[in-house]
């Protein structure tokens, strides 16, 4: 269930003319905007399988940032995965050491991420992307100080849309808007649900719980869920839980 994919074909049709465009390279930094929960990830990820990138069945590395947090946050957690060959007293000495230096470690932990084939998923707060739509500079540093490869290092489900303008002017990142699914795409994933279990409900009763969904693939998820556990006549009575 978790695979099941639905819709978002211009959001996904972006991403490979992003990677498939010969005139520009290929971004290190891939930004996907939008509320919690709508589907960030699961988008960048989709579109990396699309662009032959990664496999159905990869599972990414995954960390997440607060707001408060900052490189050096990011450094700690990168250290703990065991992916980098950074020096642990280099991570240790981050109080005494300059922002350049730092910026200096992260590039080559991204370095290290690449030459392992992996790439680095970011559950972002606030931390690379702020709420006036700025990239921090320090990450905005890293990547660039990385330089160009032939596929992504660090994909970023942000909360904060970035600004269009810079990512116009930055050739390593790439980054898109998710907006709420669709009537037709909430309809379509909630119709795949029931089909995964082999579960029929009539066209009045389908149509009743698709009108409840307002836009979250979760909404679709337990709506499905709650037919499943009920059936169909008492989930009617529970219907108000979907929202």
């Amino acid at each position: 269930r978790r695979r099941i994919f639905v819709g978002r074909n211009e959001l996904v049709a972006s991403i490979e003319n992003r990677f498939d465009d010969v005139d520009l390279p290929k971004p290190s930094c891939v930004i996907a905007s939008g509320l919690p929960r709508i589907g960030r990830s699961k988008l960048l990820r989709h579109g990396l399988v699309k662009v032959s990138l990664i496999d159905a069945a990869y599972e990414p590395l995954k960390i997440s940032l607060e707001r408060e947090e900052s490189i050096e946050d990011l450094i700690l957690k990168l250290f703990d995965t065991g992916l980098t060959t950074i020096n642990g007293s280099d991570v240790s000495g981050l109080l005494t050491t300059t922002v350049r230096e730092k910026v200096q470690i992260l590039s080559g932990m991204f370095g290290d991420i690449r030459r392992a084939r992996e790439i680095l998923f970011i559950e972002d707060r606030g931390c690379i992307v702020n709420y006036a739509r700025e990239i921090a500079s320090w990450f905005a540093d890293a990547i660039s100080a990385l330089g160009v490869g032939a596929r992504p290092v660090v994909c970023v489900a942000a909360t904060y849309r970035t600004d269009p303008a810079y990512i116009r002017r930055n050739q390593f990142f790439f980054a898109i808007e998710i907006p709420e699914l669709s009537p037709r795409e909430r309809s379509g994933l909630f119709k795949r649900i029931l089909e995964l279990h082999e579960f029929d409900v009539s066209s009045d009763d389908f149509s009743f719980f698709a009108d409840q969904l307002k836009g979250f693939p979760e909404e679709a998820i337990f709506g499905a869920d709650l037919i499943l556990d009920l059936g169909v006549q008492s989930a009617k009575a529970q219907v108000h839980q979907i929202t």
